[in-house]
């Protein structure tokens, strides 16, 4: 009962202070960089999956070192099928579903991963936000926005995993002070996002990744990016030779929005 009541307190406390959730999150994050983070031994939790292209952060505090990073990615067969933009956080997807006959048939074809690594005492507290879109319209607010709330611990481990929007069992539900899904520490809430996904859809997703001190009122640093679905992402290889990928996407979005 009395852990319960502090992740209330702290959840409360994060709710409160992020004066900023009714702006379009920013990409790339202030402060973030953007490169390989192989040399962090990232996996995302899987096998393979590049460490390339990825939005990433070295936060200090107080003798403590804390590791963010983030990228989008295709879903097995699809690894191949993605565009990484070559100076910012910014990835080119296929839309559809990933198909066959298993439990993921109705995932979208790309998956979002990230990473949180504490590296300090034992004692070593802090709270972590991890923030999902499913709305496909552009510059979605944050607040509208499904959030992940979770106080962390330095350990000899990272945490971290590769996820997919079509998870809706827990991505699209509310679980207060439950266990932890895929590696996230126990005792979080997820918070529903305010738009129903849908991976046929041509959309701009946008995510971000935001640390704090344990009480969730002190912001030390974040990293973000954008995912955009559209029919043919590698196409955007030879855009981006030609500088015609801001000119395309704009009229993709126009679109995409007159499908929504």
């Amino acid at each position: 009962m009395k852990r319960t009541l502090v992740c209330l307190m702290v959840v409360a406390a994060c709710l409160a202070a992020e004066s900023s959730w009714a702006d379009p999150i920013q990409v790339p994050e202030s402060g973030a960089s953007y490169g390989d983070v192989g040399s962090w031994e990232v996996t995302w939790n899987g096998s393979g999956i590049p460490t390339d292209h990825s939005a990433y952060r070295v936060i200090s505090d107080s003798g403590v070192t804390i590791r963010l990073a983030m990228r989008a990615h295709g879903r097995y067969a699809y690894q191949a099928g993605v565009y990484q933009d070559p100076s910012k956080p910014i990835y080119y997807v296929e839309t559809g579903k990933y198909g066959g006959d298993g439990s993921d048939k109705d995932y979208a074809k790309w998956n979002f991963a990230w990473y949180v690594y504490v590296d300090g005492p034992s004692d070593s507290s802090y709270t972590v936000k991890l923030f999902y879109d499913f709305d496909p319209g552009v510059e979605t607010d944050q607040g509208s926005h499904g959030v992940i709330i979770a106080p962390i611990n330095s350990s000899p481990f990272p945490y971290q995993a590769t996820w997919n929007l079509g998870m809706d069992d827990f991505l699209n539900g509310e679980v207060l002070n439950g266990e932890g899904q895929n590696y996230v520490p126990n005792y979080i809430i997820w918070l529903r996002a305010t738009f129903p996904f849908n991976p046929n859809v041509n959309g701009e997703y946008t995510f971000r990744l935001a640390v704090y001190d344990a009480s969730g009122r002190t912001y030390l640093g974040g990293v973000s990016m954008k995912v955009n679905a559209v029919p043919e992402p590698t196409s955007m290889v030879a855009l981006s030779s030609l500088g015609l990928i801001g000119g395309v996407w704009g009229v993709v979005r126009r679109r995409k929005r007159s499908q929504v």
